[in-house]
């Protein structure tokens, strides 16, 4: 069964959230959710039973349901406040910092079946990845149906888990795609709504002898090329290779594309000394920060509402997992 464009919401009265899956008539109060700060969670999708209809033995069949989640930070609370440049990132009437953010849940059918507990994996680059350590298959599609082979050995659900993904990264920094999760983070500007511009560093390795262009991860605030420096030097320090140190590039050798591309000229001599895993560091005035630290927030926030609507999945507990850069949400915010 597939559903479309149902809202858990957040208001002054008692809410709704239906499909005509029993487990998911809800009616919660907003004290049940208030410290959570998610105020909506809008289902797009629901496969109901999904992986075919296989059952995980006690536990039952599981269901599947892609959404999109909004939420708002108080900018003044001691846990929001100390995040870089929250003080300058647009409020609503209320005075909160809004984020949104894309939700993936695979939970029991019947959650009184279920362990109790959620399966948190943290996504890296917007994409599932503990699924595929723990199941032995790819995870399943976040706009497409999943047979019985996308549960893998069927680990997590045999044992009852409630798996939940979220965006947390910036759509602007990894992109877009079918099944890629990512949040919608708002960008600082000066209290007179001017661009917020400071110095950045964007790293390059090409790991090739052909690369030429490096994506700046903010746009540049002006193209001089005097307000900025590249820095090269050979990625081998801790094997004992040469030209380890970093050396300034001259600015013959790169150039602005636009504000968003430097090109660097590999063949200039200048760089012939270096491998192609040579590691370039530009450093140059950026402008619009996005508060990425309320992607952390917004972590901590969802994991509380699930827990909070027991009645939705029957959660107590939440165990996060991650792997590489993604694990910084792990230290930066409480999910268990």
């Amino acid at each position: 069964m597939q559903g479309n464009g149902k809202f858990w919401g957040v208001g002054p009265k008692p809410m709704c959230f239906g499909f005509s899956t029993a487990v998911l008539l809800i009616a919660i109060s907003l004290a049940s959710v208030a410290e959570a700060r998610i105020t909506q969670l809008q289902v797009v999708r629901l496969e109901s039973p999904t992986f075919g209809g296989m059952t995980f033995g006690s536990v039952g069949a599981y269901e599947k349901i892609t959404a999109r989640a909004s939420g708002e930070v108080d900018p003044t609370l001691p846990g929001n406040a100390l995040m870089t440049d929250i003080q300058f990132a647009p409020r609503n009437a209320r005075g909160m910092v809004e984020y949104s953010m894309d939700v993936f849940i695979l939970k029991p059918i019947d959650p009184s079946k279920g362990s109790g507990k959620i399966f948190y994996d943290v996504v890296n680059r917007g994409s599932k990845g503990s699924y595929t350590t723990f199941n032995q298959a790819a995870a399943p599609s976040s706009v497409a149906n999943t047979d019985a082979s996308g549960a893998g050995t069927g680990l997590l659900m045999r044992r009852g888990y409630t798996i939940v993904w979220s965006g947390w990264e910036d759509a602007s920094l990894i992109g877009t795609g079918a099944n890629t999760l990512t949040a919608s983070l708002p960008v600082a500007h000066n209290p007179d709504g001017s661009s917020i511009v400071a110095k950045t560093i964007t790293e390059q390795i090409f790991d090739n002898a052909t690369g030429t262009d490096v994506p700046l991860t903010y746009a540049a605030a002006n193209l001089d090329q005097s307000q900025a420096y590249m820095v090269v030097h050979n990625h081998t320090q801790f094997v004992g290779g040469p030209l380890v140190n970093r050396v300034t590039v001259p600015t013959s050798v790169w150039s602005y594309v636009n504000n968003t591309t430097v090109r660097i000229n590999r063949a200039d001599p200048f760089l012939a000394p270096y491998d192609q895993g040579a590691a370039f560091e530009f450093v140059y005035p950026a402008k619009d920060p996005i508060v990425l630290a309320l992607g952390f927030a917004a972590t901590r926030d969802l994991i509380s509402f699930l827990k909070a609507i027991r009645r939705a999945g029957a959660t107590s507990r939440a165990f996060c997992i991650g792997v590489s850069t993604p694990m910084r949400t792990g230290r930066s915010s409480s999910t268990a």
